[in-house]
């Protein structure tokens, strides 16, 4: 059977049920063998679980899948290009804390070290080093995924002023594996696939990217470069179905009008928001989606997609569906209604029968004191819930906070 062809192909929805229809559909194509296993990228844990149940829904079964994370299914693409990589990424953030605090202290006294020398002190204490070490190797994990050509600069020796020291101290610790950590391994990985005539029998056929809200560039970039060899399906979230990517919050407007009167002579006429072409849209997906903003221009610079969109009508019958189809249709409507009255109906109409009331329970917030009350009120809430619902499961509640580690001992409290 014929391998799929190579390729990049975007599918965008606002409903993360329909991209799971679409990745379905996908996989209804068989692979050239069936004992090759369909490769699925995704971001958490919680994601491939929820995946696995859907996918076995809709296709009676949920079975031969490999589900990576970004960095996991890079590194097994790079070995494709580089068959004498290590079977895992040997520049992790815990290897190099003790490379650092083993090679960092015989460096103190070389020129460009002062800085650090003088943070250490003459009599460096072991924790203060172990710390500074610490996020040392942090930055470094960073610098090999954000700045690639950067550290691929430091192996040749050209450096900058400004990084002497941490040029130097990467040389050090990098010495045993120069040509096998990350930004090496892109470096050989594009080289080789800009070749015509090799070939890589380790490449998957295809590969699924799931309900990924961010990128770096470095993986985006690997993605678009392994589809010269292989078909590549990115499943993207997306909350407007109208291009979104150069919206500006409030915030911003502000910013760029103060720095557009600061340039400007006396003489000539301050440019206004119109003058400048900066469109809100939609003020919340503009104040509060600039991850999904950037990134979808990420996407859409990076490389040709065929692209397919299949966005769903939300209505608006609850308060929430009207703040979600004002965001799937980026628009504004009246601003600020009197507390308590009937919301608008589309394109800011009357206020007839069927417009959805404010205090319709599609939308709560709660002020709590502690985070005890918070899981507290949570619990009541979902018990609530549950009663007036028999068809609501748990499956379909998700609780998302800022920092779960805080709030894990309350956790227990409350539903243990």
């Amino acid at each position: 059977m014929p391998r799929t062809p190579p390729g990049l192909r975007l599918f965008t929805s606002n409903q993360l049920e329909t991209l799971a229809d679409q990745l379905a559909e996908r996989m209804r194509s068989p692979l050239a063998s069936p004992l090759l296993p369909e490769i699925i990228v995704v971001r958490h844990r919680g994601m491939e679980r929820w995946l696995r149940l859907e996918l076995a829904k809709r296709l009676g079964i949920s079975a031969n899948l490999q589900f990576f994370f970004p960095e996991e299914i890079s590194h097994e693409l790079f070995r494709a290009a580089t068959p004498d990589a290590p079977l895992e990424s040997i520049a992790r953030r815990d290897t190099l804390l003790w490379r650092i605090v083993e090679s960092l202290p015989p460096l103190l006294d070389r020129t460009g070290f002062d800085p650090v020398r003088h943070y250490l002190g003459q009599q460096p204490d072991p924790r203060k080093l172990v710390q500074l070490a610490s996020r040392l190797a942090q930055l470094f994990e960073q610098y090999l995924i954000y700045r690639p050509e950067m550290v691929l600069d430091w192996d040749n020796g050209r450096v900058k002023p400004e990084e002497v020291w941490q040029a130097a101290l990467w040389r050090e610790i990098s010495g045993g594996f120069r040509e096998h950590h990350p930004a090496a391994l892109w470096r050989n990985f594009r080289e080789q696939l800009a070749l015509v005539s090799a070939r890589f029998p380790g490449l998957p056929e295809r590969i699924h990217l799931f309900g990924l809200p961010a990128l770096a560039p470095f993986y985006l970039d690997v993605f678009t470069t392994v589809a010269k060899r292989c078909e590549v399906n990115l499943f993207l979230l997306q909350p407007s179905q109208e291009y979104w990517g150069d919206i500006t919050s409030k915030r911003d407007e502000d910013r760029e009008l103060r720095r557009q009167s600061a340039s400007t002579s006396d003489s000539e006429e301050t440019p206004d928001a119109f003058a400048l072409h900066l469109e809100t849209g939609n003020r919340l997906l503009a104040s509060l989606g600039y991850l999904g903003r950037d990134f979808l221009k990420l996407v859409i610079d990076s490389a040709d997609w065929e692209s397919e969109e299949s966005f769903t009508e939300p209505g608006e019958d609850t308060l929430l569906h009207c703040v979600q189809s004002d965001i799937l249709h980026l628009r504004e409507r009246t601003p600020h209604p009197p507390l308590g009255s009937p919301l608008p109906r589309r394109g800011g109409e009357g206020q007839g029968e069927g417009a959805a009331l404010v205090h319709d329970g599609s939308i709560q917030v709660h002020c709590c004191h502690s985070p005890l009350r918070e899981l507290e009120v949570l619990h009541d809430q979902m018990l609530d819930w549950f009663q007036r619902d028999p068809q609501l499961a748990p499956r379909d509640i998700i609780v998302m906070t800022p920092d779960i580690d805080a709030y894990a001992p309350f956790v227990q409290a409350v539903f243990g």
